[in-house]
């Protein structure tokens, strides 16, 4: 399998790239964000993401929460770890080196939690295909009784693949007193962003659901033309459940 990067005049937006995947049968345009065709073939999203872009995000906010969760005495082991947008396992990868040993992964592609089984099968304790906007509530209670203590999302916010509704409905899964780790395309936390996210995390933070512990840019990875796409880590204390009112909003 050949994994060709396209040669662009200019810069596309990022749920736009695509590159052109030959696998001797077949040679097509693949885009990056379609999970669902990606997922399908071994090893393809790692080639792609990883070794031809340089992703850097999962490791990154692994070790940004360990070593928040370190200067309050903790140990990574004492989390229990929700994983949100958890693909093929990736994230729970990363969790699972800094000693996090119970993840519990959701998706909403049945694609991306079959190739978890087939890539990752040993990380997760359990593993959900739902969609976090319109939650189940047999699904949501059972959530809930598994008193997790900590939200991870990495690179998921966004581009129309996790909304904030669905991101709301997953900090009020965890407890209150837990930890939150997301990372998410600087864009979206900007004055001019149109996604929601960024009106939505600074409401957070004003009305005490939210406190940021540690907060950073980084490069997520390059573009396909080489360009450095920057992202910001948070590191978060959840101090109570996010207000209806403020759900309804979204």
């Amino acid at each position: 399998m050949d994994v060709e990067i396209p040669i662009l005049k200019q810069e596309i937006e990022q749920d736009e790239e695509f590159v052109v995947v030959d696998s001797g049968d077949l040679r097509e345009k693949v885009k990056l964000h379609d999970y669902r065709k990606i997922y399908s073939v071994p090893g393809l999203y790692e080639k792609i993401v990883y070794d031809l872009l340089e992703c850097k995000s999962p490791r990154k906010v692994a070790e940004l929460l360990e070593a928040e969760v370190q200067k309050e005495e903790g140990e990574p082991n004492e989390l229990s770890v929700l994983d949100v947008g958890a693909g093929n396992g990736i994230v729970g990868e990363e969790l699972s080196r800094i000693g996090v040993n119970d993840i519990v992964g959701i998706d909403i592609i049945e694609e991306a939690s079959e190739a978890m089984k087939r890539d990752r099968p040993d990380i997760y304790s359990e593993y959900h295909v739902v969609d976090l906007t319109d939650l189940d509530s047999g699904v949501k209670e059972n959530l809930e009784e598994k008193n997790m203590n900590c939200l991870v999302t990495v690179a998921a916010l966004g581009f129309g693949d996790i909304p904030p509704l669905a991101f709301a409905n997953a900090i009020n899964i965890i407890n209150d007193d837990s930890w939150v780790a997301l990372s998410i395309k600087q864009d979206f936390l900007s004055d001019g962003d149109k996604s929601g996210f960024s009106s939505f995390v600074d409401e957070l933070v004003e009305e005490d659901v939210l406190h940021i512990r540690n907060r950073e840019s980084y490069v997520h990875r390059k573009s396909l033309r080489g360009k450095d796409l920057h992202y910001e880590a948070i590191i978060a204390n959840k101090f109570q459940e996010i207000p209806d009112r403020i759900i309804e909003n979204l």
